[in-house]
């Protein structure tokens, strides 16, 4: 059969397992690499911000990150900086931060690992869009708890399947 480019009027003839006459050959193409490590993949592919390292850690978006892994840091720079960090969207669990003084990455794991571990970034803006009112007051975690708890519920409700028999048994009840 023949292969036509975006050129008009050329054409290439391509037969059976012979090497074909098209300018960028898949024969002289190097095969696709991937990096050995998982680890340098996520921290590629992580969404980054630069942000304020105090002595309470790191807050992103109200979840606290840090502990004794940073304290090292901290003697060396100062109690405040500002750095550059990166998380991975679909696994809010660890946050990197990069020290200043020689470019490396630091994990550090959020403080509210319960809540955190296996939340993704679009299900966390979420939950916050979705309590905010509750959030100004003390108490974040337990409201953010309850959010996602609550939101869940209102997901799994939406997607069951209901006949008559169960509205008018969910009205009886309630």
């Amino acid at each position: 059969f023949f292969f036509s480019s975006r050129r008009r009027h050329t054409r290439y003839k391509v037969t059976g397992v012979q090497t074909c006459a098209l300018p960028i050959c898949l024969a002289d193409c190097p095969p696709a690499m991937f990096p050995g490590d998982m680890e340098a993949l996520r921290l590629t592919s992580a969404l980054s911000k630069t942000l304020t390292v105090g002595p309470g850690g790191v807050e992103l978006h109200g979840l606290p990150f840090g502990g004794p892994e940073l304290l090292p840091l901290r003697k060396q720079i100062g109690e405040r900086f500002r750095t550059l960090v990166k998380w991975d969207p679909d696994d809010l669990s660890i946050l990197w931060i990069q020290n200043p003084l020689d470019q490396s990455w630091i994990p550090s794991p959020c403080r509210w690992h319960d809540y955190a571990n296996g939340l993704s970034w679009n299900q966390h803006l979420l939950i916050r869009r979705f309590t905010r009112n509750e959030l100004k007051l003390s108490g974040a975690y337990e409201h953010l708890w309850a959010a996602r708890l609550r939101l869940h519920d209102h997901w799994l409700d939406a997607t069951t399947r209901k006949s008559s028999a169960d509205s008018l048994l969910a009205a009886r009840d309630s």
